[in-house]
């Protein structure tokens, strides 16, 4: 079972690093709204981004390991998956404390709010994954 997940976290991990990296580079779209709410988060989101080709990167680097058994392999893993988490957590945070009073009227309680906390939890399903997979006997 843990080859099919260091395959799939090599997978994974090179598609992290390459769109991201093409995100990164592409820069973040900003609406119509020019306002400095929507130019700071332009800004975090560059930073999560930049941070996200690391993120990729550290997950196909424990892909690798966890496909030749190597014993830091799930060490890697868990590690990835408890940063992946907690930079989720972290951005919805900041999308809330952000992103919430300049949504105007319905605010995060708006179809794009919960477009948002939805996309975030999907976010959360692969390394919550990777931690009960690489954490079983």
């Amino acid at each position: 079972m843990k080859r099919y997940l260091g395959t799939l976290l090599v997978v994974f991990g090179g598609l992290g690093v390459l769109f991201g990296g093409l995100g990164v580079i592409a820069g973040p779209g900003a609406p119509d709204k020019a306002a400095a709410v929507w130019q700071s988060y332009a800004a975090i989101n560059t930073g999560f981004g930049i941070f996200g080709v690391l993120l990729g990167a550290l997950e196909l680097v424990a892909g690798v390991f966890v496909q030749r058994d190597n014993p830091r392999g799930p060490k890697l893993a868990i590690a990835y998956a408890a940063l992946a988490i907690a930079s989720t957590l972290v951005w919805l945070g900041l999308v809330f404390a952000w992103l919430g009073p300049a949504l105007g009227p319905g605010g995060l309680g708006s179809a794009m709010g919960i477009g948002i906390v939805f996309a975030a939890l999907a976010g959360l399903v692969w390394p919550t994954i990777v931690i009960v997979v690489v954490r079983r006997p």
